[in-house]
């Protein structure tokens, strides 16, 4: 049986034990060649800090002597895109319709040309497991890529189902949702950010067994930095000394709310609390509305906004160095916002979504305080947490010690790979992790 977390055993006094430590020794550690595949790994928007950090966990992994990600020719177009936060919607409500109508037929085609790559990919790198996370149209033929390769083990990553976070309206949307599921029986395991997902893929016919609810992680060693990057200096040199930072981190996408939070942080400064600053770290679609919800604040939020644009994730922990709260109050329900992991990890007082995905990691006034999805507490948590340093740091460090300690990616990458041995030792009899791969950890 392979070892996830083998150890060397240390000297042993004690004869029979002594012995037990030679055949431990002797027995051979198969290590795996895994194979990411992830059109997100490639892209200029925030689904790729996901991607990146889980991937760069996988490659450290002990148990892993060989990992490769690939894109399915987005290696080629990622960075040079122009179009570097996804693809722009129509704006005429007609064009609108059609276009969500081409969309499904070709979400529910497979594309044979990703097929053949992965796995030809597959084959080339000798992979015993296979990880593809799911999103949007442009998805293999999974049912063949399992016929062609049937020694491989198969994970699918989801974050959201397609047919959930979209198509609200759409009158064929719970044929589509149990159809998506469906196809995604072919994977022999699962993965979802939380709760919620799973129970949505429970609901329409998927084995509760084959799931694995993994939430987000956090680089430790990036979001703790010994000294600042030197791009940050000239973002920081605009915020004042004496200001109280409240930061953002993250895109902008309607679901996110930031025109209701941009007006109630001048709310807070029209009614006294006027060394609020705020910092909007990030970028997306919604560049234009959230420019214009700033506007509209007039002088209650003049000189006291920063909006950086789009930055690379390196930056990010050293600005954070100056934020006293960081904020992710508004979400949807199924989200395991990445940026709260990233928050807690560099030991900053936080204020997140009161939605279930969260407190099933998050405990309220404990690791962080949970704003209400209508908008009704989020000012009294910042006037709470402004007028009450003390309190910030405690809770600032009870939710880093708890991420730090069970929400590393390097636990993340841990827990999909010990549900995908379990699986695979459950459900198929193959030599799982061949000798073909005994070589040790790269």
């Amino acid at each position: 049986t392979p070892f996830l977390n083998y150890t060397k055993p240390q000297s042993i006094s004690c004869p029979c034990l002594s012995f037990l430590s030679l055949i431990l020794q002797s027995v051979p550690i198969h290590f795996l060649h895994v194979l990411y595949y992830c059109r997100e790994y490639f892209v200029r928007y925030g689904a790729r800090t996901h991607a990146r950090e889980f991937f760069a966990a996988l490659q450290k992994h002990e148990r892993v002597s060989a990992a490769k990600v690939i894109g399915g020719a987005q290696e080629d177009a990622g960075f040079n895109d122009k179009d570097q936060f996804g693809r722009q919607k129509p704006q005429s409500r007609l064009f609108s319709a059609l276009d969500r109508y081409k969309r499904v037929v070709r979400y529910l085609i497979p594309k044979k040309v990703l097929t053949d790559l992965l796995i030809e990919a597959a084959r080339d790198f000798q992979c015993d497991v296979i990880i593809a996370r799911l999103g949007g149209i442009h998805n293999p033929d999974y049912r063949r890529v399992r016929k062609a390769l049937p020694n491989v083990s198969l994970c699918f990553e989801i974050n959201a189902a397609h047919f959930d976070e979209a198509y609200s309206q759409f009158w064929l949307r719970n044929t589509l949702q149990r159809l998506e599921v469906r196809n995604f029986e072919v994977a022999d395991s699962v993965t979802v950010v939380s709760t919620y997902l799973r129970d949505y893929l429970v609901e329409r016919g998927m084995a509760k067994a084959k799931i694995l609810v993994n939430h987000n992680g956090v680089d430790a060693d990036l979001f703790r930095p010994k000294e600042l990057d030197p791009e940050s200096r000239p973002i920081l040199q605009k915020i004042p000394d004496n200001a109280f930072v409240l930061g953002y981190v993250g895109g902008m996408e309607a679901f996110r709310r930031l025109p209701l939070l941009i007006r109630q942080v001048a709310e807070l400064r029209q009614s006294g609390y006027e060394d609020l600053f705020l910092l909007i770290v990030g970028s997306g679609r919604d560049e234009a509305v959230i420019d214009q919800a700033i506007a509209e604040q007039g002088t209650a939020l003049q000189d006291s906004v920063l909006r950086t644009g789009w930055i690379s994730h390196h930056i990010v922990p050293s600005l954070l160095t100056r934020v006293n709260v960081a904020l992710f109050p508004y979400t949807n329900p199924y989200c395991s916002p990445l940026k709260l992991f990233e928050y807690l990890g560099a030991g900053l007082a936080c204020i997140g979504p009161d939605t279930p995905a969260v407190r099933e990691v998050f405990t309220h006034n404990v690791h962080l305080l949970l704003a209400a999805q209508d908008g009704s507490n989020f000012k009294q948590h910042v006037i709470d947490l402004h007028a009450d340093p003390g309190r910030a740091r405690a809770i600032a460090t009870r939710g880093q010690e708890l991420v730090l300690s069970k929400y590393t990616w390097r636990e993340n990458v841990n827990r999909v790979l010990s549900h995908i041995e379990q699986i695979a030792s459950l459900q198929h009899p193959r030599d799982f992790g061949s000798k073909k791969h005994e070589s040790g950890a790269t």
